[in-house]
């Protein structure tokens, strides 16, 4: 319980941060406990913080029943590239590559795969900052009018 006894909702405070941040700033994951462990001297255990890259068991199922799996041939394309290049399971089209863990240099290697698969070019900072969705519309309409 957070101040006065009021219960920390990890999706509300991620939105108010996300009202006050740019994407590049949110956490990828954001881990509430009820208190931090403390060693017998009363400081705090480190050892005991759970793995931040390790989703407890509600972030997982509130992660599962919220995802969009991608619908169209370039949705699935940037998300198998997306997958690989973080070597995540899933991803769903509102993810963003920062989501996922991804970073700028990431973003190169998959941009240029995009190049290579699509024959298209995409701003590895645009990349960054849009959701899959987004990222797959835009090179999709690329492709349509250099058709």
């Amino acid at each position: 319980p957070a101040g006065g006894g009021a219960a920390l909702d990890g999706a509300l405070l991620r939105a108010r941060l996300a009202a006050q941040l740019p994407a590049y700033l949110l956490p990828a994951e954001i881990v509430v406990l009820d208190a931090l462990p403390r060693t017998a001297t009363g400081k705090l255990d480190r050892r005991a913080l759970p793995d931040p890259g390790r989703p407890t068991p509600e972030s997982s199922r509130q992660a599962v029943d919220s995802r969009r799996a991608p619908r169209t041939s370039m949705e699935r394309l940037v998300a198998d590239l997306w997958k690989e290049a973080r070597g995540v399971d899933r991803v769903s089209v509102d993810d963003t590559f920062i989501d996922l863990g991804g970073h700028s240099l990431l973003a190169v290697r998959v941009s240029a795969q995009i190049k290579k698969k699509a024959r298209l070019r995409i701003n590895p900072s645009q990349m960054l900052l849009q959701t899959l969705g987004q990222c797959a519309a835009s090179l999709a309409k690329r492709r349509a009018t250099s058709a």
